[in-house]
């Protein structure tokens, strides 16, 4: 290979690596994790889908008995994944980040005011 094509090949390696380290992985799909309460987690599971750039979603919190409440406010920007649930007291607000790999989701969940940690990981695909 002469030294041209070998630089056309490093080109688009690197813009290739750009554009994944740009769009990340895809959220979309099954999660199950907790919310750290002290002294008692909370379970909680998310399904999140994206179609056609529109991001929808749910979330179940069984000890709650909230089954299938729907998400708001779904941003979801390179490794970056933020949803509310409207219409509860408090505005609960979920601003995570999803790890390199895309097995993981780790970050702040706010409500009425109390920041708490919360952390979920993909059961499965979309």
């Amino acid at each position: 290979m002469n030294k041209t094509n070998l630089k056309g090949l490093y080109v688009a390696l690197f813009s290739l690596c750009a554009t994944a380290a740009t769009y990340g992985a895809d959220p979309s799909g099954s999660w199950r994790g907790a919310i750290e309460v002290p002294n008692s987690p909370i379970s909680i599971a998310i399904q999140l889908k994206s179609e056609g750039g529109k991001h929808t979603g749910t979330i179940d919190i069984p000890v709650q008995r909230i089954i299938g409440f729907a998400l708001s406010n779904i941003a979801i920007h390179s490794n970056q994944v933020q949803f509310d649930m409207a219409g509860i007291p408090g505005s609960p607000r979920f601003d995570g980040t999803l790890n390199d790999s895309g097995t993981e989701i780790a970050g702040t969940f706010n409500q009425g005011g109390q920041s708490l940690t919360f952390s979920l990981e993909r059961v499965h695909d979309a």
